[in-house]
């Protein structure tokens, strides 16, 4: 049986529980691991992968959720989610200038216009990112990993990455973590629709 479980990592809820304050960000919260929990499910079973795990990144540099499926896998959120949400929203920070941040921003939407991640192209979202695929040698043989780390185009507000453990189906990032992401993007920008109406 396949292990799985949710954290939440919101440092807003964690001040407010402190405090002894009510948050409307349970019901958030809540929202972001319903998308996120039924798509790595389904993904870790159609993959046959040994685990994945799905990270959602608030640019306002809260974690919002984060889900793990499978054994053995230990991680904590990258400071490499901090840097794409600065150049998701083209923000000026202390070490990178909006020049350079908006050129990395076009190198990370052409992965998905003509790149290695063509097939998360939408009419519906428009996904930017970039992916990555491992390989390394331990004392089962080879382990390969697949990540995808993006956000939405009109609503950059979250950063979205993926890692896919060991796939017995695909390796490469693109196929693998890519479409996580993707669907997950898809469910926020959903969600954020319903909210709206």
């Amino acid at each position: 049986m396949t292990k799985f479980w949710t954290i939440t990592c919101s440092l807003a809820l964690f001040l407010e529980s402190c405090l002894g304050h009510q948050s409307d960000n349970k019901q958030y919260s809540t929202d972001y691991h319903r998308i996120i929990d039924s798509i790595a499910e389904n993904y870790l079973k159609n993959l046959n992968a040994d685990s994945l795990a799905v990270y959602i990144y608030h640019r306002s540099g809260v974690s919002l959720a984060f889900a793990a499926i499978g054994s053995g896998v230990k991680m904590r959120i990258p400071e490499l989610l901090g840097f794409y949400a600065e150049v998701a929203t083209i923000e000026k920070s202390d070490k990178w200038s909006v020049n350079t941040m908006e050129e990395i921003h076009s190198m990370l939407r052409a992965v998905v216009s003509n790149g290695t991640a063509t097939n998360l192209k939408s009419e519906t979202v428009s996904v930017s990112g970039k992916t990555a695929t491992y390989r390394t040698y331990g004392d089962t043989g080879y382990n390969y990993e697949g990540r995808f780390i993006g956000f939405n185009e009109n609503q950059p507000n979250h950063i979205v990455m993926a890692r896919v453990f060991n796939s017995k189906n695909k390796i490469h990032g693109s196929l693998t973590a890519g479409p996580i992401v993707a669907d997950v993007i898809k469910g926020l920008h959903s969600e954020s629709i319903s909210k709206s109406n």
